[in-house]
């Protein structure tokens, strides 16, 4: 925790976050594990240069606790955007979505569609929801969600358009 604090801000307690100007999110799933996420729109790469930083300086030392794990080796991830998002996700996630009950920088580690999840919603202009599930579901919750969503009148928008 010392470490990544030295580099990035962090979020003062478990199941928090905190977006940066870039728009990287940092949360914090328990007392000293941290979830970062590079900026949706971003040109800076975050978890790339913590990377580097963290190979670097602890080369052989052997003092260092933990280590980084991708998130792409582990989770899948999407962002989910809309006015109605909340009422879409109370069909498949027993955690109240609505900004009242579930406010921007909160995080909810529950079940989406009966698969382990990670909820964080976005601090910032957007005010969206991240979702990471197990990567190995998520063309199950692919279909989920474009059968939800389209109950609702929306859809999938392919990264980088809006």
């Amino acid at each position: 925790t010392e470490w990544l604090a030295s580099k990035v801000s962090l979020p003062e307690r478990p199941n928090r976050a905190v977006t940066l100007s870039d728009d990287t999110v940092i949360g914090r799933l328990g007392k000293e594990e941290y979830l970062i996420l590079n900026g949706r729109n971003s040109t800076s790469d975050i978890c790339g240069e913590l990377d580097t930083s963290w190979a670097a300086e602890s080369a052989g030392d052997g003092t260092r606790m933990g280590y980084p794990l991708p998130r792409a080796d582990s989770h899948s991830w999407l962002f989910m955007e809309g006015a109605r998002v909340a009422e879409m996700m109370s069909k498949i996630c027993g955690v109240d979505l609505r900004n009242k009950s579930f406010p921007p920088g909160e995080i909810a580690q529950t079940i989406v569609a009966r698969i382990g999840a990670v909820l964080i919603r976005e601090t910032g202009a957007s005010e969206g929801l991240h979702l990471l599930t197990d990567f190995a579901s998520a063309d199950y919750l692919w279909e989920v969600l474009d059968d939800a969503s389209a109950e609702y009148g929306g859809g999938f928008v392919p990264a980088g358009r809006k």
